[in-house]
């Protein structure tokens, strides 16, 4: 019977690599990184792959090093289209800290979630995120009170109660930026199709600050009635597509609209298409979210604002590991971009 492998040691790869175990320790739980030059560094990661070793993590959080891992409860969002932006900046910043994500995919399910948050916490997570597929309210679940010593942030989301930290898009910042873009281009006679939508009879926060935020700039532009510019609408094609038809076919019809997000741009488009009416030469039309699918493709590409869920995804990771006080309530709000494309003129 062949005789059954040693598995290598931490001490196995410092002889390898001629360095102490310390300095193996420190390289390979990604810690104090830049007080150890890269040529080390490189050796010591060569020589834990040649020998097969790695890092017991759930060993250094029982023994009080830590396990290295974040969890990250996410509900649909790991369909959306910008779920990689968002994991994708948790993970990069996790990478630089030497972390490594553990996501658990739920379903807005209060069963579903405890269940998620135990197989994080079984794992001896030194954080959870909570990230969600758009901006609202959410009620976390009570079980992640249990644990006051794991430090929790919520992403694209937040609480009523104003317990736990949040990073958020600046919505009232975006539709302003997009609303004096076309105001900076000449345009005045603007409407803005907004979103009819609630939750629990509420309005949903993206949308309450989006009309702010372009009723902001229109004042700003000294632009009158710009409460009478919007027509809030429930987002389906048809409804889309009817409305611009109707805006559009006015003897007074705009001369840009503004659409609460891109899945409603295709409607506008069709509908001054079936006017006669040419983008951008006759109407200008902007969006929101930057769709890729939607934005790339349809002619001429849509002008739009990019949510900055990359950026929010990266300061949640940084945020839990450069705060000690995360007890204090912070609500942090990060700025979208305008994405400058071939759907506006200057009049």
């Amino acid at each position: 019977m062949a005789e059954k492998r040693k598995a290598p040691t931490m001490s196995d790869v410092a002889r390898l690599a001629g360095v102490s175990q310390t300095t193996v320790s420190l390289v390979m739980n990604g810690k104090a990184v830049d007080n150890i030059p890269e040529e080390t560094r490189q050796r010591i990661l060569g020589c834990s792959r040649e020998l097969g070793y790695s890092v017991n993590k759930l060993a250094g959080a029982i023994n009080g090093s830590g396990s290295g891992i974040i969890g990250v409860i996410a509900d649909s969002i790991i369909t959306q289209e910008f779920a990689g932006e968002l994991i994708g900046g948790m993970q990069d910043a996790a990478w630089k800290m030497g972390k490594t994500l553990m996501i658990t995919a739920i379903e807005s399910d209060m069963e579903q979630e405890e269940k998620g948050i135990d197989l994080l916490l079984g794992y001896r997570v030194e954080a959870l995120i909570y990230a969600t597929s758009y901006y609202h309210e959410i009620r976390l679940s009570e079980k992640v009170n249990s644990f006051p010593d794991i430090p929790v942030i919520l992403v694209n989301c937040y609480e009523s109660t104003g317990t736990r930290s949040c990073i958020v898009p600046d919505d009232y910042d975006g539709a302003c930026q997009i609303t004096r873009h076309l105001i900076a281009c000449g345009h005045r006679n603007i409407h803005y199709i907004s979103n009819a939508k609630t939750l629990e009879g509420k309005k949903i926060p993206a949308t309450i600050q989006r009309e702010k935020g372009f009723l902001r700039a229109m004042k700003e532009g000294s632009v009158p009635d710009a409460k009478e510019r919007i027509t809030p609408i429930n987002i389906t094609g048809n409804e889309v597509y009817r409305t611009a038809l109707a805006l559009l076919a006015r003897p007074d019809r705009p001369t840009a609209i503004i659409c609460y997000n891109d899945r409603m741009a295709p409607g506008v488009y069709a509908a001054a298409n079936t006017l006669g009416l040419k983008i951008p030469e006759d109407l200008s039309v902007v969006g929101y979210d930057n769709h890729s699918v939607i934005v790339d493709f349809i002619r001429p590409s849509l002008t739009t604002v990019a949510l900055p869920h990359y950026e929010m995804g990266k300061k949640a990771i940084r945020y839990i590991y450069t705060h000690r006080n995360l007890e204090q309530y912070v609500k942090r709000k990060i700025k979208p971009q305008v994405i400058m494309n071939d759907s506006v003129r200057k009049l």
